[in-house]
């Protein structure tokens, strides 16, 4: 027999793990708060690849006996720091329970269920509101219109 402080963690594990429902609605007011946190991502992760590029140039500058403006130490700090922040924005984004699918293109998916099946709704930076769905086992590019659905389906 589960004794009743068990049973009570148990639930406090359970209701930890199982992932923040949406409806369209929902999700859609969800984007005020989430669309400039995906830009900054967007744009952050943009500076990440020009650091790495600026690093490699570094290094062959290096490897060829030249003289650098910059310091490896110096731009490894930087992108450090970088990433530091980028890191805190991507728990930032995923403590509002949705799923952060790719920082660069801004691609959000928010759990939900259609007809007691998982899927997600999906939205990307550029779009409006969440407009479109795919199925929780498939990518973001099979992604199909919420408006081929009765939305009143989607929990």
């Amino acid at each position: 027999m589960k004794s009743q402080r068990g049973s009570e963690a148990q639930e406090g594990v359970d209701a930890l793990m199982l992932p923040t429902l949406f409806t369209v609605e929902s999700a859609n007011g969800l984007l005020p708060r989430l669309r400039p946190l995906m830009e900054w991502l967007a744009t952050a992760y943009d500076e990440v690849l020009c650091k790495r590029e600026e690093m490699d140039a570094l290094l062959a500058q290096e490897r060829a006996g030249e003289s650098a403006e910059r310091s490896m130490a110096q731009l490894s700090r930087e992108l450090g720091r970088l990433v530091a922040r980028l890191e805190t924005r991507i728990e930032e984004v995923s403590s509002l329970g949705v799923v952060l699918k790719d920082a660069r293109e801004g691609q959000v998916d928010f759990p939900a269920t259609l007809q007691g099946q998982p899927i997600y709704l999906c939205w990307q930076l550029g779009e409006d509101r969440v407009g479109f769905w795919h199925g929780s086992f498939e990518g973001f590019c099979p992604r199909r219109p919420l408006d081929q659905l009765r939305v009143s389906t989607v929990h």
